[in-house]
């Protein structure tokens, strides 16, 4: 028998990052299906498989039927994993959104959020009983987290876009099997769209300069080396961390560079040293390294859940704009919290025992913790699992469980 296949499914796919994102995932070896109005010419290596759908994404209900049909058709045992990428999209004229077409607006909206709306519907409900891994993927933008004058439809789209994501992230997190699901800004690509920008009427469009000077000073990624990043994260164990992501955010870099993996009480760590000498601590446990450190990274809208460790350990601020600690000593008599900030407090050790809990002041906290005996996960508890701590906590702190 051979080796099950991914299956990608990919929206716009005939230029662009688009058409990148195709080429790579049959690169790879993909059964991959596009949907786009022009047919993409794409090579199709002897161990994938190309279909494409001609398809208006102006007029997305018919495609979402029809989509919920082929799926329904296919048999999930043969593939690896499911994804479904949204990055068709359209941008208006450049313009005033008074002095804006009716019908550009019209069409930007129904290509850009009605058909991801409605083609991520029917892709999670027929593929609910899939037993592998599924992701959702959705091209967003940065201008869907800044507004932007002259563009008042596309920023509209790409944050209707982000928060679909959110609230979809948390349906799925309540279903078995749910699927990972992210809006994710994939930075500035030299495409179409930035050409359309960088040739737009600047009386109407005022910040046409600034699109023309990132062409200029060269600061564009080409489709492919988008993609490249597109996919790395869509790839890693990370995915669906967050529901929405940037890939120039300082916590993707960080994590992709430092190459974290998800740790079970939130974040991402990888574990940097383990001393070859061990020790025998004072109580029940066998001997344990004498020390071991960890990088671990928080981003915005992430937490280190409540838990505990039976050694001490010290949490290091390396980078970002601080962290909150929560801390309660094991008799549960009070709740305490410290804030390390660069400039201030860097540093706080949480004795033996205390529970703890953490999270990022804003956009990221990139900490090293240290703990001594070393750690073992033999000698870790979380707090969603001790009933004392859940009934005394403060009812502002569940939200750490």
């Amino acid at each position: 028998m051979t080796n099950p296949r991914h299956l990608t499914l990919i929206t716009g796919a005939s230029r662009g990052l688009g058409r990148a994102l195709a080429e790579q995932r049959l690169a790879r070896g993909d059964r991959l299906l596009t949907i786009s109005r022009r047919a993409p010419e794409l090579h199709v290596p002897a161990d994938a498989e190309l279909l494409n759908w001609q398809a208006d994404l102006a007029d997305p209900e018919p495609l979402a039927a029809r989509l919920s049909a082929w799926l329904g058709e296919l048999d999930a045992a043969q593939f690896a994993s499911v994804t479904l990428i949204h990055n068709a999209g359209v941008i208006p004229t450049p313009a005033p959104l008074a002095d804006g077409d009716s019908a550009e607006l019209s069409n930007a909206l129904r290509v850009g959020l009605e058909a991801p709306l409605l083609l991520s519907a029917a892709f999670l409900r027929t593929t609910a009983a899939w037993a592998v891994p599924r992701k959702l993927l959705l091209i967003s933008s940065g201008l869907g987290r800044r507004a932007m004058a002259g563009s008042a439809a596309y920023c509209a789209v790409k944050a209707g876009m982000d928060h679909l994501a959110r609230a979809v992230a948390l349906e799925e997190a309540a279903r078995p099997n749910g699927a990972r699901v992210v809006s994710l800004a994939p930075g500035v690509i030299d495409t179409d769209m930035q050409a359309q920008l960088r040739s737009a009427d600047p009386q109407r469009f005022p910040e046409r300069t600034k699109f023309a000077g990132l062409h200029e000073q060269g600061q564009l990624d080409s489709p492919a080396q988008a993609a490249a990043k597109v996919l790395k994260l869509l790839d890693s164990d990370r995915f669906g961390s967050v529901p929405v992501a940037d890939v120039r955010d300082p916590a993707v870099a960080l994590i992709n560079g430092l190459g974290l993996k998800a740790h079970p009480e939130g974040g991402h760590y990888a574990e940097v040293f383990r001393s070859a000498q061990q020790v025998q601590p004072d109580d029940d446990r066998p001997a344990r390294a004498a020390l071991t450190t960890i990088d671990f990274v928080l981003a915005a809208g992430q937490f280190s859940a409540w838990h505990r460790v039976r050694s001490d350990e010290v949490w290091h601020l390396l980078e970002g704009e601080g962290l909150k600690l929560w801390l309660a000593p094991p008799d549960l008599s009070r709740f305490d919290a410290v804030t390390l900030q660069p400039g201030a407090q860097r540093r706080h050790v949480v004795p033996a025992g205390w529970w703890q809990a953490a999270e990022p002041l804003l956009q990221l906290a990139y900490v090293g913790a240290t703990v001594g005996p070393g750690f073992d996960f033999a000698d870790f508890a979380f707090g969603r699992e001790d009933a004392a701590l859940c009934a005394a906590l403060p009812a502002d702190l569940k939200r750490l469980l």
